[in-house]
């Protein structure tokens, strides 16, 4: 059996208490010279205080404040990801520990249920993806075959392919598409050469976890998800770095 001792040091846990960014200073871009507070404006000059005008120095400020608020959000969700992680895999240590078993790697793809079945915590492990040269290889193939093609039977697949490929940024690829596309089944050896090409292009370069927290009133409801997102948010309290102008 899991120890009690064990269990309340595992409630005990709280999260790091640390900020990646740096205090908040209001008045950080106004500088004292001969008694007399200058501005430091977006070109690194610097402007006397009575020369801003009173809507740049509220613009400022409203600016300066809601920054203030999203970096100190940005910690909280930071700490909160970082103590969730930490705390379910103690919890699954324990659970190990009860079973007399040693579990390694990743403790990933797992559901935790409350007693009621009203709330649940799920942990789930994705893929890094990236494309290798062959997905360039591959789209050659397939325009071969779209050009040839004719009838409207095909422009579910020339949509298709403009959606993979036509995602605003160099080297981005949409991926949904992209495996949507691999389904289809096609009687063309070119298209099944493409296909192929495809698979081999990808390469997974590392996994990324994911924690989502659900809830619902009663066992016959629908489950809700509780909206935070944790996806972007670091694992941690990473070292913050100024460059000296305001950037990290």
């Amino acid at each position: 059996m899991i120890e009690a001792e064990t269990v309340a040091a595992l409630k005990q846990a709280e999260p790091p208490p640390q900020s990646r960014y740096p205090a908040f200073e209001p008045r950080a871009h106004v500088v004292s010279m001969e008694g007399k507070p200058y501005w430091h404006d977006s070109r690194g000059a610097l402007v006397p205080e009575r020369l801003v005008s009173a809507k740049d120095q509220l613009i400022d400020e409203v600016v300066r404040k809601q920054i203030h608020f999203a970096m100190d959000l940005s910690d909280q969700v930071a700490r909160f990801k970082t103590y969730c992680f930490a705390e379910l895999a103690g919890l699954m240590d324990l659970l190990a520990q009860d079973y007399q078993v040693q579990v390694g790697g990743e403790k990933g793809n797992t559901t935790f249920l409350s007693y009621d079945g009203c709330q649940k915590v799920q942990v789930q492990i994705g893929e890094r993806m990236e494309f290798g040269p062959e997905i360039k290889v591959a789209k050659a193939i397939i325009d071969e075959c779209l050009h040839e093609w004719t009838g409207d039977s095909h422009d579910v697949i020339r949509a298709l392919i403009e959606r993979i490929f036509n995602v605003g940024k160099e080297g981005q690829i949409d991926r949904a598409a992209l495996f949507q596309l691999m389904r289809m089944d096609v009687a063309d050896e070119r298209w099944r050469r493409g296909v192929a090409a495809i698979r081999d292009s990808i390469r997974v370069t590392g996994t990324k976890r994911y924690i989502r927290f659900y809830w619902r009133a009663d066992t016959d409801g629908e489950w809700s998800a509780i909206t935070i997102d944790l996806a972007a948010a670091p694992v941690g309290a990473a070292q913050h770095t100024s460059t000296g102008d305001g950037r990290s």
